[in-house]
């Protein structure tokens, strides 16, 4: 029995289609909104180093509470795999710039005195 070259080329169509949806059900973008993320920052001239909870909210803000502070906020942005986000804690004013995934986070830390840190963090 000998298939018809339409049959053959529709079949091939939909195979492909197949797998093409399926391996790309696994690469779906990971969003930060609504995450916490546990970090640990490190200070270049230590020894005050922190472990902040960092929360993004769905509405571009960010909660930072740490052992020292009940909350600081500010603003956050990504695109791709990397963040950003900055703490309105005057007179340092600190800002995080790193890259993320569903499981961890990394970076440096720098803020309006000249201190310099890295930071990592695990979703929580």
């Amino acid at each position: 029995m000998k298939r018809s070259p339409k049959l053959s080329l529709a079949l091939a169509l939909v195979s492909a289609f197949v797998l093409l949806s399926i391996s790309s059900c696994g690469n779906k973008r990971f969003e930060l909104e609504g995450r916490t993320y546990g970090v640990q920052c490190y200070w270049t001239g230590g020894p005050n180093d922190f472990s902040p909870k960092v929360t993004f909210n769905v509405d571009g803000t960010v909660s930072h509470r740490d052992d020292s502070t009940s909350s600081i906020t500010g603003n956050w942005s990504s695109s791709e795999q990397t963040v950003t986000w900055t703490l309105d804690n005057p007179p340092k004013n600190t800002r995080f710039r790193g890259t993320f995934d569903k499981k961890r986070m990394d970076g440096n830390v720098e803020d309006d005195l000249g201190a310099t840190a890295i930071f990592q963090g695990l979703i929580e």
